[in-house]
């Protein structure tokens, strides 16, 4: 093995799969790290080579008017005259609202049971605790782990998610465990929601970018610009701000208003700001 060679591996590699290439890289750079431990290689070459810059996507977060035209979609698609069938139900009209009220994960919002959802109170809260697990050859079921330690939250909710909640409370079959639910009773899994939101998609010509978990993108955006990046952080359920900020907050173009502040760097500022050790008045203040 020569570094040409290892070089060579990975720009073949990254040509194809960017982010395995990295992985194979990082495994790499370990097993030579142990041949040179073990006096089996005379350096490690691997940390020689650089790896190419990781490129990050623009965050699509959908905008509130992107967000009513899918609202619209949702509803358009559920009443069209010409649609073979049953009628659809509001399940993912409902899914789509709690999850831009809570900002839960999709298998969260499916996995929300009415022990978890406080509208009574003076601050209605809905606790996020569990999910729903589906795939990988075990039955859909809810489970009561979450993807972090620090997904777990109690999370107040606004008026326009408490509607939707009573709505589906009225709704409910009685000794009902699920907000969403099949009519055997088990919770709906997040298939079912894809599967709706892919056809509503392809029927109004919507962005395949529109999907679940952009609507918790969408929140952590509005959040961060109206109360900051650590509360956007804490309502997503994020340990640290930097993956809120690098993966789920929209940047923005806009720039802050700080004219007060660039006006120390006016000409002449220097003579007005500061006389004789103490802060004067500006130009123009008339003392």
């Amino acid at each position: 093995m020569t570094a040409i060679a290892v070089a060579d591996f990975y720009d073949s590699e990254y040509d194809h799969a960017r982010s395995q290439a990295r992985n194979v890289m990082t495994v790499l750079r370990q097993v030579c790290d142990r041949g040179y431990r073990l006096g089996l290689m005379r350096s490690n070459f691997a940390r020689d080579i650089k790896l190419a810059p990781r490129t990050r996507k623009q965050v699509f977060a959908p905008t509130p008017m992107a967000l009513d035209e899918l609202r619209d979609a949702i509803v358009a698609y559920r009443e069209r005259p010409d649609r073979m069938g049953p009628k659809p139900n509001a399940l993912l009209e409902h899914v789509v609202e709690v999850i831009l009220g809570t900002s839960c994960r999709i298998s969260e919002a499916v996995g929300l049971r009415w022990e978890d959802v406080d509208i009574v109170s003076p601050v209605p809260t809905v606790s996020i605790v569990g999910q729903v697990v589906e795939g990988h050859r075990q039955e859909k079921h809810w489970a009561p782990v979450l993807k972090t330690r620090t997904s777990a939250r109690v999370v107040p909710i606004p008026d326009h998610l408490v509607a939707v909640l009573m709505e589906r409370k009225v709704q409910a079959r009685a000794g009902s465990q699920f907000v969403f639910e099949t009519r055997t009773g088990k919770p709906n899994g997040a298939q079912d929601v894809h599967r709706a939101l892919r056809a509503v998609r392809a029927w109004a010509g919507i962005s395949d970018e529109m999907v679940p978990h952009s609507l918790r993108k969408a929140v952590a955006t509005t959040v961060s610009e109206m109360a900051g990046l650590k509360a956007s952080a804490a309502v997503l359920g994020h340990s640290e701000t930097r993956v809120t900020e690098d993966y789920y907050v929209r940047r923005a173009l806009q720039a802050p208003d700080i004219r007060f502040a660039l006006d120390a760097l006016a000409p002449g500022a220097s003579r007005w700001s500061v006389d004789g050790g103490g802060v004067a008045a500006s130009p123009g203040s008339g003392t």
